[in-house]
């Protein structure tokens, strides 16, 4: 797996952005690293203060279930180190790939006002995932209502295919 980042000039704009990322056992650990990597490359590029007013970073990972690592409000008070620190301590798991829950606890769970998302800021969802299909819910018409839900929370929907 190789990620080749050209040219990604610094993000202008105050977003709310979600990491959606497949940590299943069709990833192996340096696989996981690299992942890793990538999504720190991308908040390195995103402006941030230790005051919560700039933007703001969520992480779900999908594996055996899905879990969320951070919501859009757990790191208000950190500087980007520490936020890219955070990112890089999400362990690697294992199991079945459950694409479907974590594309439901990104709509349901950290897009909303509680955990720190921002009306008046741009949403955006960032999915890496080895593959679409689902080890657990294989049903078609339920995956691509997940989609749209998630497209009605998020302004940009961005999936990253790796592999």
């Amino acid at each position: 797996m190789k990620f080749v980042l050209l040219f990604f000039p610094v993000c202008p704009y105050i977003l709310d952005v979600v990491f959606i990322v497949e940590n299943s056992f069709r990833n192996s650990q340096f696989d996981w690293t690299r992942i890793l990597q990538f999504i720190t490359l991308i908040t390195d590029r995103l402006p941030f203060n230790s005051f919560g007013t700039l933007s703001r970073v969520g992480v779900i990972t999908h594996g055996e279930s899905p879990y969320i690592n951070m919501y859009l409000d757990t790191n208000l008070n950190n500087t980007k180190t520490e936020i890219q620190a955070a990112i890089n301590s999400v362990p690697h798991q294992s199991g079945l790939n459950g694409l479907h829950q974590s594309l439901t606890k990104a709509s349901v769970n950290v897009f909303n006002a509680q955990r720190g998302d921002r009306a008046a800021f741009t949403n955006v969802a960032i999915v890496i995932m080895r593959t679409v299909y689902d080890d657990k819910d294989r049903n078609p018409i339920s995956f691509l209502n997940k989609v749209d839900q998630l497209h009605k929370d998020a302004e940009l929907v961005v999936a990253i295919g790796i592999g």
